[in-house]
């Protein structure tokens, strides 16, 4: 179910129904300023760096449970990193302080416990977050909404690629 926004409804559905209806003037181009750009420029380079990270940290872990004998509670091994949330309590102390070596070890230079793709996983969400609030702006003054209350994560996803469509069109100009 959707949650709703101020508007008596959810955000991206009001703006698309006023669009449809006509009620929003696209009637001139709107240019994104040079904030919007670097905005959608800063989203494209943190996916970027999620997707390098994510077959490295994938693989480092795959490689420690590999090299350690880590069970979950029913005495299984546990050799899938998607599925290290179900270790035994025992083991815990061992594999993330294996595993923070094992990052300091391949190069990188995070606090203890801090995961490095999940630091970039967060670096993008917060780029998508800044680029979706200043996107809003191109829209008339009577009819901008806040994203932050769409809920509904397709409708989400939805906004982002529209926006990342339209606003690299100026990049470079």
């Amino acid at each position: 179910m959707r949650k709703i926004c101020a508007f008596g409804r959810d955000a991206f559905t009001f703006g698309y129904q006023l669009l449809k209806k006509g009620k929003l003037n696209m009637k001139k181009q709107v240019i994104p300023t040079a904030e919007m750009v670097q905005a959608a420029k800063n989203v494209l380079a943190a996916r970027a760096e999620a997707a390098r990270l994510r077959p490295i940290i994938t693989a480092i872990k795959t490689q420690l449970l590999q090299s350690l004998e880590i069970l979950n509670a029913d005495g299984d091994r546990i050799l899938d990193p998607k599925l290290s949330w179900l270790m035994d309590d025992k083991f815990v102390g061992i594999y993330y302080p294996a595993l923070n070596k094992a990052y300091h070890d391949a190069g990188f230079d995070m606090p203890a416990d801090f995961c490095p793709l999940l630091v970039a996983e967060e670096a993008e969400r917060e780029a998508i977050r800044t680029m979706n609030g200043l996107a809003v702006q191109m829209l008339p003054v009577g009819q901008r909404f806040d994203v932050t209350k769409i809920y509904n994560l397709d409708d989400w996803h939805k906004l982002t690629g529209l926006n990342l469509a339209y606003i690299s069109q100026f990049f470079g100009k």
